[in-house]
């Protein structure tokens, strides 16, 4: 094991000398990794007796045991490796690392735990809590998916697109401007008033990855999982929201629906897991804990390799900062928790799509771009594919949004916008087929128009009648027709917009 793990770079990085149980081990592979990590080769004994020599860590009584003999000794043992199977030999390695580092992690929160013991106190325990919870999740965690070499520019195959091939979002417009729909790696955001149907959004999208087969999880840090899996479940079950409690009543009922919809499509529908947290309690670190384990007793249950392909986070904003948990710095803290959630969709394959709110002076707006975000350049750097959630109260009384690309890494389709409409009954968003795709020139130009038609009161009766049919009774009426029109507060904000 000591050789077949000097023998892989990749290995001798996850490996620290103190995991071997014989003292000349311990001394030998922490003095040879940092040459094998440089120089991407195990040294000769020769070498290796150099190096011990000029080391600064060794003692001098330790020195003196590790004589040229021993060190002979050790890498005369390496002619071995042949006589095992490979494939049996890096499991049986790996299982090794893992436990390994499960143990060192261990003893590395007992150490603090021990070291923070009688200063404990009811203003600093959440923080040291928090702290131990870290010291033991990044310490135990070992990952031996990332040992490629990198790419090779000049082989052909490195420019097909194989690791990040895109699978389809379920929405015309939204694989528009990403070229294709979701990637393993990514980080999208989706950015919208209170209010504006951020978390409806997500379920959608939730819904749509089910439908097309793909393993799903859904966290939420603001609606209850009853909440979610209702919403969900009228999208996918043809169940209408009124009617899902009575319904939901009768298991008989609920299991034959669950088993038409499991069996009734072309493609078997992915597994979806729910789960709440707390508002403000779940950090990065906790959420890639959790996934992974559900992974992994996912796995177990199935008798087969388990693995989430998208996560719908509800949502950035209300996670913890584990980095900075005290921290008032708004802009900060979204920065690393958005970092941090790429990071783990990055080392783990995971596409994860969240949320986020809109400033102030965008609530209401009939339009929206990427400082309308409240950390804009926070996110701007970070996240791969951003799309605004358009409502203003016209929209809201016609039951309608517009979705516009606001940002995207991979295709030069941004500042384009489709409508979309709501269908209440089972919580569902469909692009609108009588509406094509509306730049933001196309969308100045409507409003020039619409506006020019108020003011010369051409419209102006059409308009206000249309909107009056579905207007509740507590919201004021337009004006008679006779009056002299006005422009709406939101063909004012626009027109200030697009100055």
């Amino acid at each position: 094991m000591f050789h077949f793990i000097l023998d892989d770079p990749a290995l001798t990085d996850k490996c620290r000398g103190s995991f071997f149980s014989i003292a000349v081990l311990k001394a030998v592979f922490d003095v040879v990794k940092p040459f094998v990590l440089s120089y991407k080769t195990k040294p000769e004994p020769q070498q290796v007796m150099e190096l011990i020599a000029n080391s600064p860590d060794i003692s001098p009584e330790n020195k003196q045991q590790l004589t040229v003999e021993i060190v002979e000794q050790i890498w005369q043992t390496q002619m071995y490796l042949g006589e095992y199977d490979t494939d049996w030999m890096t499991k049986t390695v790996q299982s090794w690392l893992r436990f390994a580092t499960l143990m060192g992690g261990t003893m590395n929160l007992i150490e603090y735990i021990k070291m923070m013991q009688g200063t404990v106190t009811v203003e600093n325990c959440e923080e040291v809590c928090q702290k131990a919870m870290n010291i033991f999740t990044t310490g135990v965690m070992v990952d031996f998916n990332d040992n490629s070499e990198g790419t090779d520019f000049y082989n052909p195959k490195s420019h097909q697109t194989r690791k990040l091939k895109r699978f389809p979002t379920g929405y015309d417009f939204i694989d528009r401007g990403s070229k294709g729909g979701y990637w393993p790696g990514s980080l999208w955001v989706f950015l919208g008033a209170p209010k504006a149907g951020k978390s409806r959004w997500l379920q959608n999208l939730c819904a749509q990855s089910v439908r097309k087969g793909y393993d799903t999880a859904y966290i939420t840090l603001e609606l209850q999982e009853e909440i979610v899996t209702q919403r969900i479940g009228s999208n996918l079950l043809e169940i209408p929201m009124d009617d899902y409690d009575r319904v939901a009543s009768d298991e008989q009922v609920m299991a034959q629906k669950i088993k038409q919809f499991a069996t009734g499509g072309f493609t078997d529908p992915g597994m979806l897991r729910i789960k709440e947290f707390p508002t403000s309690t779940l950090s990065v670190n906790d959420l890639e804990a959790w996934l992974l384990k559900e992974e992994e007793r996912m796995s177990s249950s199935l008798g087969r390799p388990f693995k989430f392909k998208l996560i719908y986070l509800d949502y950035l904003n209300i996670m913890k900062n584990w980095r900075n948990p005290n921290s008032e710095n708004m802009y900060l803290k979204i920065k690393q928790i958005a970092e941090d959630l790429r990071a783990i969709a990055m080392k783990n394959g995971w596409c994860i799509v969240t949320v986020t709110q809109v400033k102030l002076a965008f609530f209401n707006a009939a339009d929206v771009d990427m400082t309308a975000a409240s950390e804009s350049s926070a996110l701007q750097a970070t996240v791969d594919m951003m799309y605004g959630i358009i409502s203003d109260p016209v929209m809201q009384v016609e039951r309608c949004q517009y979705m516009k690309c606001l940002l995207t890494r991979v295709s030069p389709f941004f500042n384009e916008r489709k409508r979309y409409n709501i269908d209440d009954t089972y919580m569902r968003m469909s692009e609108d087929p009588k509406e094509g795709i509306k730049k933001d020139e196309d969308f100045i130009q409507d409003t020039v128009n619409n506006i020019n038609k108020v003011q010369s009161g051409q419209g102006y009766k059409r308009k206000t009648t249309r909107i009056q049919q579905n207007v509740p009774a507590d919201i004021p009426q337009a004006p008679p027709v006779g009056a002299q029109p006005s422009l709406s507060t939101t063909e004012l904000e626009t027109i200030n917009l697009f100055k």
